[in-house]
């Protein structure tokens, strides 16, 4: 059978390559020895219409790579698995005795076939890390990655080995292999591989298994060799993040080299095309997750994985896909921070879809009074405005707060909002203005607990030249995508593209001083709202800070900044990262003269929106939390900011520091100069 191995090559660029894993570049970096140019763009572009194509005629895909392998390797035992169990079943009956098991680093074959293999009395082993003995775990965030060069890692996986020549040494191992990609008219299979484990098993195990899930098919072995290749370019930052010690304590062996040694006479090969429910989610509103080709780009900057992952590192597409086939299973730790979608080359929206999975399972039953709390800060708003010094006194009570998190299961560690009566904004009436108009969409944060934010907005924009207005508005519907209430986020969504969409006709701009807010009009109205118009919100919304430096692009901004000499450290939300706007508020900032802006670049401060306040959630969102309250005792920063309401919360609690919105930044360095 044709087994490609998608392997850097030739000899030196695959030890570059192991040694770049281990952390030990070795003198002249790979990227200095290998050049080529590389397209990223197109990559994707052309990734994604293999993956709708493979889609679209899988059943005559896999009807082809059967009659394929019948007639090209008869040899080859080919096995369809309807479920997991059918599939360890057949693995059962190969081993014929309880043979090790040698893995690879798939996810198919770790989280959907291990633990049943080993509940058999299989030991099972994961070959890819004894491949690196000295490496233990040394990246655990997304932050901590090196800046990789895209074009010495396509150029390094450019170049396939097939694994050919007669078997020696054989031993009685059964090596399990999930596939990369396998091509339906003749059976060719491709890996990826770092160094050299799965050449390793191919050469030495009696028995090997491929196992192909029936997203891997493709029609011809040209997609099955891109996809490969894609796999491993966009897969590099990924492979750092999932090393971990050499003995994890979870049933692993030493080496491979250390099990059975008696000789085998003949290497036997088989394939099992894997199902487990795959059909079911091709047929249905999860099909987007099917496209996904396995390189674990998501992983990079999610906070919670290390959580959910387990023992084998469970990647988020994974996650979600083992919460639709166990009903009883809700994808909780989620947090939503829209970070896998912005790191996955195909844009799969795992968290749309893990907030639509949590609205239908939420429909089964009552809703709980943590989820009704959590999913309106509109109303709750309202309420603490109204009656603020008493509630604000309320919320700082050891009893209510023990009551809170007995009946709503909101810990009582977490720091909670405090609302300020009243708000000063503009009439939505004031429409007859000249030159640029703004409608400002002020969010809940700055509404009912920070409203000197709006005010330093609207004083900013009367600077530039530009009246404001507040219009009408309704909670942007995140805090209700990230409890399960679908259906009110669609409905605050409608609501909100009918009035912004007017104002638009009229000739206002969409701008908002929260990046969740902006989240909202920019991308999740495209597939909550009801309403055409919603695109048009999109296209004219834009968070504060590119607003801002637009105008500064076009000579439209003269703030008139006094002269400082502050340092400010500047955390990025998520909600801003998945905007591609990461950098956006530091050059804003830097604007102002003197000033020393230092991005604390330390992931994700942990609270993700509503996640942290629940008593599941408190504990994990400080632990995430911490490499940025670290950051925050720096006593060279005189001033601390965020623009993410709940941000500052978190790391005002978790850092002990005062936190300023950058809009505030602005408008204090604009009224030095005005004073």
């Amino acid at each position: 059978m044709r087994a490609y191995l998608l392997s850097p090559s030739p000899q030196t660029r695959r030890v570059d390559c192991a040694s770049f894993l281990r952390g030990t570049i070795i003198a002249g970096t790979p990227a200095a020895r290998v050049r080529h140019v590389v397209d990223l763009d197109d990559f994707k572009r052309r990734l994604k219409g293999i993956r709708a194509h493979a889609l679209t005629h899988l059943d005559r895909s896999v009807a082809q790579l059967i009659a394929a392998m019948g007639q090209q390797l008869p040899a080859v035992d080919v096995f369809y698995a309807v479920d997991a169990k059918a599939a360890v079943e057949k693995i059962t009956a190969i081993a014929g005795e309880t043979k090790p098991i040698s893995i690879n680093k798939s996810g198919l074959v770790g989280n959907e076939l291990a633990s049943l293999l080993r509940e058999r009395g299989f030991p099972v082993a994961e070959s890819y890390y004894d491949q690196f003995p000295e490496t233990s775990g040394r990246f655990s965030s997304g932050w901590e990655l090196p800046e990789l060069d895209n074009e010495w890692i396509a150029a390094s996986f450019s170049q396939f080995q097939r694994a050919t020549g007669t078997p020696r040494n054989l031993r009685r191992v059964i090596a399990l292999l999930g596939v990369s990609a396998i091509s339906a008219d003749n059976g060719s299979i491709f890996f990826v591989q770092h160094f050299y484990n799965i050449q390793t098993l191919l050469a030495e195990a009696e028995d090997i298994v491929f196992v192909a899930g029936l997203e891997k098919i493709l029609p011809s072995k040209e997609e099955a060799e891109f996809q490969a290749r894609c796999t491993a370019v966009f897969g590099a930052k990924a492979a750092l993040m999932g090393l971990k010690p050499k003995n994890d304590g979870r049933g692993r062996t030493d080496d491979v080299a250390e099990w059975d040694k008696s000789p085998a006479q003949h290497q036997r090969v088989h394939l099992i095309i894997m199902d487990n429910g795959r059909r079911t989610i091709l047929s249905g509103l999860y099909r987007e997750l099917l496209t996904c080709i396995g390189c674990r780009a998501c992983v990079e900057e999610c906070p919670t994985q290390r959580y959910f992952g387990g023992w084998t590192r469970m990647n988020p597409r994974e996650y979600l896909m083992y919460s639709l086939t166990d009903a009883s299973a809700t994808p909780d730790l989620c947090s939503l921070c829209n970070q896998c979608h912005h790191r996955c080359p195909l844009g799969i929206d795992i968290p749309w879809m893990v907030s639509r999975l949590r609205g239908e399972r939420a429909e089964r039953g009552w809703p709980s009074l943590q989820r009704l709390m959590l999913a309106n800060p509109q109303a709750l708003g309202k309420v603490g405005t109204g009656a603020a010094p008493l509630v604000n006194r309320a919320l700082q009570n050891g009893v209510i707060r023990g009551l809170m998190e007995k009946t709503a299961k909101i810990d009582h560690r977490r720091h909670v909002p405090r609302y300020v009566r009243g708000s000063r904004f503009p009439d939505v009436k004031r429409k007859d203005i000249g030159g640029r108009k703004v409608a400002y969409f002020v969010g809940c944060w700055a509404r009912y607990s920070e409203p000197s934010v709006a005010d330093a907005m609207l004083a900013v924009l009367q600077r530039c030249g530009i009246e404001a207005i507040c219009p009408d508005e309704h909670c942007c519907g995140v805090p209700q995508l990230a409890n399960g209430f679908v259906k009110e986020a669609r409905r605050n969504a409608d609501q909100n593209v009918r009035t912004l969409s007017l104002l638009i006709n009229s000739g206002f701009d969409i701008v908002s001083t929260c990046p969740s807010c902006t989240l909202a009009l920019k991308q999740k109205y495209s597939q909550l709202s009801t309403l055409d118009a919603a695109r048009e919100v999109a296209e004219h919304t834009y968070h504060f800070s590119e607003y801002l430096l637009m105008l500064r692009d076009r000579g439209e901004l003269d703030l008139g900044f006094e002269e400082t000499n502050k340092s400010i450290g500047f955390h990025t939300p998520c909600h801003l990262k998945t905007q591609d706007l990461e950098g956006t508020v530091v050059e804003l900032l830097s604007l102002i003269p003197g000033a020393r802006v230092q991005y604390l670049n330390r992931g994700c401060c942990g609270i993700s929106g509503t996640f942290g306040f629940k008593c599941g959630g408190y504990l994990k969102s400080m632990e995430i939390g911490k490499p940025l309250f670290d950051a925050l005792g720096n006593p060279e920063l005189a001033q601390i900011s965020t623009d993410c309401g709940t941000c500052k919360l978190q790391m005002e609690q978790g850092g002990g520091r005062s936190v300023t919105h950058p809009i505030a930044i602005l408008q204090e360095a604009m009224a030095h100069r005005a004073g």
